[in-house]
C-alpha cells in the first residue's frame, strides 16, 4: 500500500516537473501549447506514462516533439526533484479528455432540444 502511495506522489511531482517546464523553460511554440493531464508510474518507478493533452494540434507531431525532448525532461525533472533515477518517459495522448469534451457537447444538445 505504502509503495502505491509512493507511487502516486512521485507521479504528481513528475507532473508539476513537467507542467512547470512547458509553461516556463521550453521554448518550442508547440510545447508550449501542451497539458499533461496525468502521470502513471510502473510499479518499480522505472517508467512513467505521460498523458497529454494538445487540442488544436497534429498528435503525431506533438508526440514526436516531445519523445524527441525526453532528455531534457529527465534532466529537468533530476534537477528538480531528489530521485535516485528518473523514469523513462512515454508520452501518450488522454483519450479521457476527448471523451469528457465530447460527452459535454451531448449534455449541451440534450439540455438545448429540451428547452
Amino acid at each position: 500500500m505504502s509503495e502505491s502511495r509512493r507511487s502516486k506522489r512521485v507521479a504528481e511531482l513528475i507532473r508539476g516537473e513537467l507542467v512547470q517546464c512547458l509553461a516556463s523553460t521550453v521554448e518550442d511554440p508547440t510545447l508550449q501549447q501542451v497539458a499533461i493531464t496525468d502521470v502513471a508510474l510502473s510499479p518499480d518507478l522505472k517508467v512513467a506514462k505521460v498523458y497529454f493533452n494538445a487540442e488544436g494540434l497534429d498528435l503525431k507531431d506533438v508526440t514526436k516533439r516531445l519523445d524527441a525532448a525526453q532528455g531534457f525532461f529527465r534532466r529537468v525533472i533530476a534537477r528538480g526533484l531528489n530521485l535516485r533515477s528518473v523514469p523513462e518517459l512515454r508520452f501518450l495522448q488522454d483519450e479521457q479528455v476527448g471523451s469528457t469534451v465530447r460527452l459535454m457537447e451531448l449534455f449541451k444538445e440534450i439540455n438545448h432540444a429540451a428547452t
